[in-house]
């Protein structure tokens, strides 16, 4: 199991599932409990974590047709063996689930569990047995599969008669075609003690010894009166012996459907004779024709003559007669007929004689050489029947008679633990081989329908039906749809054939534990406290299963691993867009209320900017009409705020959105305040450009004028006085002269056109009015022409572009360094989570490469899996060459414990025993480092050995407890009971 450890410690370091939850931790456990009475069968459980955060069902169809047809498909259960199983499926009822699984966890696991009984208790409920097989492998994502069946006995008792009494009359059946008169009588003569031994096995392991001696008397006799009478019928040419058995067996079997007690046979009967068959039996009874008869007249009757030719007839008859000769001395027929007019006298004497009837049956008639031959020869016939017989039916016999019914009268010191552990060895051989062959049709049919199931199934991952089941179920999301559905396709190859037939073969093997013919050396082996019936086969399944887990564990994870990284850092990054997003709110209403402040302190910055702007516009007039225009630029940029200009500048900022994410990349580390205000202009800017935000701002400016505009622009010499004005080039206003001294102050304003008047070289004619003069000069600079107002002073038009440029310029003007400082201190604040949240996925991002790399396989260093011991071991055994049983051995073994290394206080391992409940010195123990605690293949450690006598121990159970640990070892424990039974009762 070390390989099992490395795996899952190395799931353990990569990052995201120290996150996840859950221990990484290996387990491992296989047993083979052996009391049906309590509990029996198979645990295999192999698990590395199997902490399952979501899952999804995927049902395979399974009739019992299918059942039926996957179990009659597996080896040696055609013919005979078939018809038990159907049988079987008679006696009990089935439920359980099946389905594929979908898996969100890190898991490696495998467990195999089949084990049962016949009583309710606490563990299992009502009678019968549970199943679970389950493998699955995931590393985050992966799947699965699960096969629950419980299997409930309707009626244990009438199960183990059926299936007794089934399978030992087909054995009959196949020894009349395949052996000779002779081993067929010797086959016949089988199935009454056979029956009654399995029928033993039960009544004494079911109830307390003060009632099982009762129920054995019923049991033998009512088992042997029944097969009388079923010789009778079955032999006999006489159609009067046939009724007359006929009529009796019918009474009997209805009899023992509901009763256990014993059958009188003193009733009247309940059915009409036939008159052939009324003077018959009369007249063998030396009686008149027409006297009535009774079931005791009928007993008399076949007990006379008709029993002395079957005696002649056949050996068997003759065989389950002496069974019976201890317990009703004298003849033949004498015995016959005391053991149908028995009523309960002398119970204690009688089954004493029963017994050492069946003990003589079963210990010197089965051991001939005749006999084995006829159990060998017709056993070869049917492999599967061969087995329930001679490694059930016939141990339960013998256990029945040598070790059960002793122990019913007191009678070689077993305990009721042992009883029933070796009388559940021999029924699980008979009624668990059905189970396991079921068990093994379940999960083939599954492993069949998995790989198609899974394949299915990824392909309707991205439904919202399945989408919303996983969110249900667990913390998956819809960004695990992509691993899913990778790992479900991986996982259908590495499960489709997850465990092969050999794991139930050595299923079988398990649930048989008793070899053919060595039944007593079972029981003596049943008897030392360190022996475990097929641990080889046990062991087999689980490294079995171990191998195939790890194995394919690890080229499964090897293939997933990338897309289940990238899977989590779709978690990762969908948690930090959570982030993100949550701030984005944040950083929205601080924008809004940075807004809500520009727009009372934008107004005077974008004043000043239209200003340059139309300055720049009449920078092209003459000074002296500049000086006429300027006066009134101020009253028209003021007419424009905020109706024209504020408005449409605050709705066009109010469509701007900040990107949170880039507002968070100028935070991290010691954040990056230049880097902030850089994006926050920048994107305002960008924004205002694409929604076209440029204002076309029309100002119409008034201008103050010297003299009417109707009124001339020039007088005194019209033309001639104006005479030279094309070839004034660059002469100033003074060279003009008197010629424009008569036009008032327009002169000055003219004049002072200065070198543009010389530029204006044939626009102006000298005989305009002032109005025509100061629209040519207006056009002439690009400004249109003069704007006539009604009853006010004309005005020039002078049209503006605010663009976002100079948005962004007045915003730079109106905020302060200080105002965006404070906002950037309260908004990074509030970002720490995000801002952790990104950091952890850029670690993230550049630790996957090297996680990648770490599993991938290198196909030439892998090597086989074995089970490696790793658990204490506690045994617990008498030590008769101390002359009584009172004194015992106490042996504790812990598997590579070392000797500690003198002054070296790491070396020194802490380790303690308790006895129930108080702990044993360690002085008190011999000590053995080095050693393997005598038993093979055990690693070697150190054994704990000392004397235990029954003044240490206390009458009832007893319960011993270890533990030791070490810095380089960890820890193992172990723990386990027993009980005391002595006469007079122990005192403590």
């Amino acid at each position: 199991m070390n390989a099992a450890k490395t795996f899952v410690a190395k799931m353990k370091n990569v990052p995201v599932f120290a996150q996840v939850g859950g221990e990484v931790t290996f387990q491992g456990q296989a047993q083979a409990p052996l009391d049906l009475f309590d509990e029996a069968g198979l645990a295999v459980r192999l698990q590395a974590i199997a902490r399952l955060a979501a899952g999804i069902g995927l049902r395979p169809r399974m009739s019992v047709r299918d059942l039926t047809d996957a179990v009659g498909g597996l080896p040696d259960m055609k013919g005979a063996p078939m018809e038990l199983f159907q049988l079987l499926l008679e006696e009990i009822t089935i439920q359980g689930e099946m389905h594929a699984q979908a898996a969100v966890a890190i898991m490696a696991y495998a467990n195999f569990v089949a084990s049962g009984t016949f009583l309710d208790n606490d563990g299992f409920g009502k009678p019968g047995f549970q199943y679970i097989f389950e493998a699955g492998y995931g590393f985050k994502v992966g799947g699965g599969y699960r096969a629950f069946v419980e299997v409930n006995f309707d009626n244990p008792r009438r199960l183990i008669n059926r299936y007794a009494e089934a399978a030992i009359t087909k054995m009959i059946a196949l020894a009349g075609q395949s052996t000779s008169p002779e081993q067929l009588a010797l086959i016949r003569s089988l199935e009454a003690p056979v029956i009654i031994g399995a029928r033993l096995a039960y009544e004494i392991g079911e109830l307390p010894r003060e009632q099982a001696g009762e129920r054995s008397i019923a049991v033998i006799i009512l088992e042997g009166q029944r097969w009388l009478l079923k010789r009778f019928r079955e032999t006999a040419s006489n159609s009067t012996v046939q009724w007359t058995a006929n009529n009796l067996l019918t009474s009997l079997n209805k009899h023992m459907e509901s009763k256990m007690s014993l059958y009188p046979f003193n009733g009247p009967l309940e059915v009409q004779v036939p008159s052939n068959v009324a003077n018959d039996v009369n007249t063998q009874l030396g009686r008149s024709p027409g006297t009535p008869l009774s079931q005791t007249d009928l007993i008399t009757y076949l007990t006379g003559k008709p029993l002395q030719t079957l005696l002649s007839q056949s050996e068997d008859t003759r065989l389950i007669l002496n069974i019976f000769q201890n317990a009703f001395p004298g003849n033949p027929q004498t015995s016959a007929g005391a053991i149908f007019a028995y009523t309960g006298s002398n119970p204690s004497g009688l089954l004493t004689g029963l017994t050492s009837g069946l003990q003589a049956y079963a210990g010197q008639q089965l051991n001939t050489p005749a006999f084995k031959q006829a159990v060998q020869q017709v056993a070869s016939g049917s492999r599967e029947m061969g087995v329930i017989l001679q490694s059930g039916l016939i141990p339960s016999l013998e256990i029945a008679a040598s070790v059960a019914l002793p122990y019913v009268m007191n009678q070689g010191g077993y305990d009721r633990t042992f009883v029933r552990e070796a009388l559940s060895s021999a029924l699980l051989a008979i009624v668990g081989r059905g189970l396991v062959r079921m068990f093994n049709g379940v999960t083939m049919h599954i492993q069949g329908q998995l790989g198609g199931l899974l394949n299915g199934a990824s392909n309707q991952l991205s439904s919202p039906a399945v989408v919303n089941l996983l969110e249900l179920t667990g913390p998956a999301n819809r960004y695990l749809i992509r691993p899913l559905q990778a790992g479900f396709r991986e996982a259908a190859d590495q499960l489709a054939n997850f465990i092969p037939q050999r794991a139930f073969d050595q299923m079988l093997i398990i649930f048989t534990p008793i070899e053919a013919g060595s039944t007593a050396s079972f029981v003596q082996n049943l008897r030392k406290t360190d022996w475990s019936p097929r641990a080889g086969n046990l062991s087999d399944v689980a490294n079995t299963l171990l191998t195939i887990l790890m194995t394919r564990a690890t080229t499964f994870t090897s293939k997933i691993i990338a897309v289940v990284l990238q899977a989590f850092l779709e978690v990762l990054l969908q948690e930090l867009q959570d982030l993100i997003d949550k701030f984005g709110r944040i950083l929205k209403e601080a924008w809004e209320a940075l807004r809500n402040y520009m727009r009372t302190v934008l107004t005077e910055p974008l004043r000043r900017i239209i200003r340059e702007l139309v300055g720049q516009k009449i920078s092209v007039l003459p000074p002296r009409i500049q000086s006429l225009v300027t006066e009134g630029v101020d009253a028209a940029i003021n007419s424009l705020l905020p109706g024209a200009v504020l408005d449409p500048i605050m709705n066009g900022l109010s469509k701007v959105t900040l990107d949170p994410k880039k507002v968070l990349d100028t935070m991290t580390g010691q954040g990056n305040f230049p880097a902030f205000t850089d994006y926050l202009f920048q994107e305002i800017l960008q924004q205002l450009r694409r929604s076209n935000l440029n204002l076309n701002l029309s100002i119409n400016v008034p201008i103050k004028l010297p003299g009417p505009l109707s009124g001339p622009a020039f007088t005194g010499g019209g033309p001639a006085g104006y005479g030279g004005i094309g070839g004034l080039g660059s002469g100033s206003i003074g060279d003009l002269g008197g010629g424009l001294g008569n036009i008032g102050g327009l002169g000055d304003a003219i004049g002072g056109l200065g070198d543009a008047i010389g530029n204006l070289g044939g626009i102006l004619k000298g005989n305009e009015s002032l109005g025509e003069a100061l629209d040519k000069i207006l056009n002439n600079a690009g400004l249109g022409g003069l704007i006539l107002i009604p009853g006010g002073k004309p005005q020039i038009a002078l049209g503006v572009t605010l663009t976002p440029e100079h948005i962004v310029r007045a915003i730079r003007e109106a905020v302060s360094i200080r105002t965006l400082q404070g906002q950037y201190r309260n908004l990074r604040s509030q970002a720490a989570p995000a801002l952790q949240k990104m950091q952890q996925v850029a670690e993230f991002q550049a630790a996957i490469p090297r996680i990648v790399a770490d599993f991938q396989i290198n196909r030439s260093s892998e090597r086989s899996l074995g089970i490696v011991y790793t658990d204490a071991l506690i045994l617990l055994r008498p030590l008769p060459e101390q002359g009584n049983h009172s004194v015992f051995e106490l042996l504790v073994h812990f598997p590579g414990l070392r000797k500690p290394v003198p002054g070296i206080i790491g070396t020194y391992p802490q380790i303690s025993v308790v006895l129930d409940n108080c702990q044993l010195p360690l002085n008190t123990f011999q000590t053995r480092w080095d050693d393997n605690g005598g038993v093979q293949g055990r690693p070697p450690g150190l054994a704990l050995r000392r004397k235990l006598t029954l003044r240490e121990l206390r009458g009832g159970t007893n319960r011993i407890y270890t533990a030791a640990s070490a810095p380089y070892f960890g820890k193992v424990e172990a723990a386990t009971q027993f009980r005391i039974q002595t006469n007079p009762p122990l005192t403590k």
